[in-house]
């Protein structure tokens, strides 16, 4: 099942300064910014390259994407390997 692993924006609720850096602290409103993560996607990426996600403890192991279309809307992806386990209620008590 395709997925959409980056949207071309996202909610921030940090200011940001002269130089475009977020100013932590500064969440008195929410407003909507590029996402820098689908932005180099789209520079670096191609449709057919696997993206891989690497998961930390308490879970270990990373997930393969295959990118399958980018445009407008978004990366778009399908899953083609994972290597996290479910986690049990003893590996985060």
């Amino acid at each position: 099942m395709e997925i959409k692993l980056y949207p071309p924006k996202v909610w921030s609720y940090n200011h940001l300064d002269q130089n475009g850096h977020a100013l932590p602290g500064h969440g008195h409103f929410c407003r909507e910014v590029p996402y820098s993560v689908y932005q180099d996607s789209v520079k670096n990426n191609k449709v057919g390259d696997i993206v891989r996600a690497h998961a930390s403890s308490p879970g270990i192991g990373f997930v393969d994407h295959r990118i399958t279309r980018i445009d407008e809307t978004g990366v778009y992806a399908v899953e083609v390997n994972n290597t996290i386990r479910e986690l049990t209620k003893e590996d985060v008590i």
